[in-house]
């Protein structure tokens, strides 16, 4: 068999999630693809039902949010 394709998927919100969701699901099921799901946690609370609901498993939580912070730290957050 050949080496499998791998696929990062990242999502940070609700919206995001139920748009990629059927891509998820869909390249999980293919033996073709390695797939890692890795959600930011950007609206941790907002998409935890959304997780559940589509059935989603999460390969890594980054958790970059944090209390107060400004666009211009999230971005630095994300990069390091």
């Amino acid at each position: 068999m050949s080496k499998k394709i791998m696929i990062s998927i990242i999502f940070g919100t609700r919206p995001e999630l139920i748009k990629l969701a059927p891509m998820i699901l869909l390249a999980q099921k293919d033996p073709r693809f390695s797939v890692d799901v890795i959600f930011t946690g950007q609206h941790d609370e907002l998409v935890r039902d959304a997780i559940e609901f589509f059935k989603i498993k999460i390969d890594h939580r980054l958790k970059m949010m944090s209390a107060g912070q400004s666009l211009n730290q999230l971005l630095i957050h994300g990069l390091q």
